[in-house]
């Protein structure tokens, strides 16, 4: 149940009139206030009853950051966490960590109260070991199921991925649907088969040889095949906020992971109902935006945006659009 709700009841006079009288602009002013006050009202209760049912739980207070670890099994998830209200389960693409996600999205919520930020390592990624028992992408989501259950126990919540952490979100969505409560995809990984994914060709629309210069040899590899707006400002933003995860992931067990789930993810019983967003970018070379595109029958209550200027870092490359569709969909939530 959410945290707390207060009603503001105002209390007004009736009074029935024998005879008929001249209208008068101010009572039929003062009626029509009436009116739409009473209307409120009946919202509000409808409102409140909706949400009694939505939320499940109490909703958990956190504040500050630092890391956590939360052991799922016997597996040992690290963890950091913002904020209180809403809990959001944040999920990083592959093979980077949880800074990644906290860099993208905790500019958003300078603006915006109200969630429960929680920023996962995935198995094999960051400081959450990968374990030899798991070698599958359902167990890989299973893992993420059963953190949420363990720090935030019962309550329903909103998923958010990144690259290949949108496709684990795509499959709570399909096995764990009645546990979330809305879902942000953002360069979302769709296709795991080569043969099937649709890519546009490789482009760079911003060239800045300051950008190329500055790269070192590890970074060569990973920001300059991806970026479409070349800037100093994006490499150190890559510095920041990826760079730890691709140095510190370990990629003999990512590598051992089956590639794909073992049911075919996108094939709903029904749509999913919840608030929904899907944002990619019309450059993206590594997960393309067309795949993305066949899947949105799945969310009936999603936005999808396409965004030109824009490749798989589209977080920053169109920065500005990113944050405001992202604060819409948690306005819609």
């Amino acid at each position: 149940m959410l945290k707390s709700l207060k009603f503001h009841l105002y209390s007004c006079k009736s009074t029935r009139n024998l005879a008929p009288i001249p209208e008068n602009p101010a009572r039929r002013q003062s009626g029509t206030r009436q009116r739409w006050s009473g209307l409120a009202l009946v919202l509000t209760l409808l409102l409140t009853l909706l949400c009694g049912q939505f939320w499940s739980g109490p909703v958990t207070e956190a504040h500050g950051g630092g890391l956590k670890v939360a052991v799922v099994g016997s597996l040992p998830v690290s963890y950091e966490e913002y904020g209180s209200g809403i809990p959001i389960l944040m999920l990083h693409g592959s093979p980077l960590d949880h800074y990644q996600m906290v860099g993208d999205m905790e500019p958003i919520f300078k603006k915006r109260a109200g969630f429960r930020r929680i920023y996962p390592d995935l198995p094999g990624m960051g400081k959450t070991p990968g374990p030899a028992e798991i070698t599958t992408q359902d167990q890989m989501m299973q893992v993420m199921v059963d953190f949420m259950q363990k720090v935030a126990p019962n309550q329903r919540y909103l998923v958010a991925g990144f690259s290949y952490g949108g496709y684990l979100a795509r499959g709570m969505v399909n096995k764990y649907g009645d546990r979330l409560a809305g879902v942000l995809l953002w360069a979302p990984l769709v296709e795991t088969d080569p043969a099937r994914i649709h890519l546009p060709p490789r482009t760079v629309i911003v060239e800045n040889p300051q950008f190329i210069a500055a790269l070192t040899p590890l970074e060569q590899g990973i920001p300059l095949s991806f970026t479409v707006v070349q800037s100093l400002g994006i490499l150190k933003w890559l510095r920041a906020n990826f760079e730890n995860g691709f140095i510190s992931a370990d990629l003999a067990f990512l590598r051992k992971l089956a590639p794909a789930f073992s049911f075919p993810v996108d094939s709903l019983t029904t749509p999913f109902p919840g608030p929904s967003l899907v944002i990619t970018g019309r450059q993206d070379s590594v997960t393309g935006f067309r795949n993305a595109m066949a899947i949105l029958d799945n969310f009936p209550r999603g936005t999808y945006a396409l965004l030109d200027r824009s490749g798989h870092f589209l977080a920053y490359e169109q920065v500005d659009l990113f944050r405001s569709l992202t604060l819409e969909w948690l306005n819609r939530v």
